[in-house]
């Protein structure tokens, strides 16, 4: 009874650790300078799992953090399209950082990122786009072993259309990225990041953030979907003027647009898309550090049935900053108040 017990308890302790540990068992933090008790409680399937892009959010998506296969890479490198890489690394964290699990420095400013990925099957029929959030500094991206795009600049978000490089005869896709960040060596925007204080960060400046260092994800559209909005608010006229951009729209779509507040809609109208459309928003709620009020709002983009093409939750909010004189004095006001 005694080895039967052991062998069920021994069962119970493998089976609790590959369901929930092997994650934890391929990763781990190196060389820690700093911790914290967050840092510590990482898990990499758990890793930023939260909608990355908040102001135009789309119900369906599919996130990309967690293990990637990783490994330094050189000028002239060949694509390794279909070999695993020789290590692994945490995304979203620069490689530079303990939590990616490398925290090294590369002499050539370079590397390789590979994993595989699989497309639901509700998603047949649309057009898939992949999203960065932020690669620090010049990404060249590959699906399939064929380019799909290039970006360079470490801070802003950008993405692509891969719906062509996608195999229909495989389950598995492959994506690779090669990185490479000259950091401060180059005439880039590298901000206060230095190469030479990796192991010493001090005054004014702190070692690079080289890398894949924001969320990556998936998301599916149709042909003719939202691209982006700007709303600019007039809160002593007590209205918004949007801008709502599409992408291959006919004429005969339409926008609409539903405004709430606390999940009662207070207003809604129609319009074109890439065209200025106006709402009226009466007795304003307005936005301001101590009261950091945000109206919710719906957007909607209809075909000829009045069917929905695509749609996002959106948000914004009522405020105004502006400059005046007061006793010969240059003040800066919020929502009509001096500051």
């Amino acid at each position: 009874m005694k080895h039967l017990y052991k062998n069920i308890i021994g069962v119970m302790f493998i089976t609790i650790f590959c369901i929930s540990g092997i994650y934890s068992q391929e990763w781990r933090m190196t060389g820690v300078p700093l911790s914290t008790t967050w840092g510590e409680r990482i898990y990499p399937e758990y890793v930023h799992q939260e909608y990355p892009r908040p102001a135009m959010k789309r119900d369906e998506w599919k996130n990309l953090n967690g293990l990637w296969q990783f490994e330094m890479a050189n000028l002239g490198d060949e694509l390794p399209h279909g070999i695993d890489l020789s290590g692994q690394i945490l995304v979203p964290f620069p490689w530079e950082s303990a939590l990616s699990g490398i925290r090294q420095q590369f002499d050539s400013n370079r590397a390789w990122y590979r994993r595989t990925f699989r497309i639901p099957e509700e998603w047949n029929g649309k057009q898939i786009i992949l999203h960065f959030g932020a690669v620090d500094w010049e990404a060249k991206v590959f699906v399939n072993g064929k380019h799909a795009g290039i970006h360079k600049g470490g801070y802003d978000a950008f993405y692509f259309d891969i719906t062509a490089y996608l195999d229909e005869d495989k389950t598995d896709q492959e994506l690779i990225v090669k990185v490479y960040d000259p950091s401060n060596t180059e005439p880039i925007a590298a901000g206060k990041q230095n190469r030479t204080k990796f192991d010493n960060p001090a005054g004014y400046s702190y070692t690079p953030s080289s890398g894949i260092w924001q969320t990556v994800w998936l998301e599916p559209v149709s042909s003719s979907h939202i691209d982006d909005y700007r709303v600019i608010s007039d809160i002593d006229k007590e209205i918004i003027t949007l801008t709502i951009n599409t992408v291959n729209h006919l004429p005969n779509h339409v926008l609409e647009v539903v405004v709430k507040d606390n999940g009662n809609v207070i207003n809604s109208a129609t319009g074109q898309p890439n065209k200025q459309l106006k709402l009226s928003i009466s007795d304003p709620k307005l936005w301001s550090p101590d009261s950091p009020f945000l109206y919710d709002m719906d957007i909607f983009l209809r075909d000829e049935d009045n069917e929905i093409i695509d749609q996002i939750h959106a948000y914004f909010g009522m405020r105004k900053i502006s400059l005046v004189k007061e006793a010969g004095i240059q003040m800066i006001q919020l929502n009509n108040e001096t500051i």
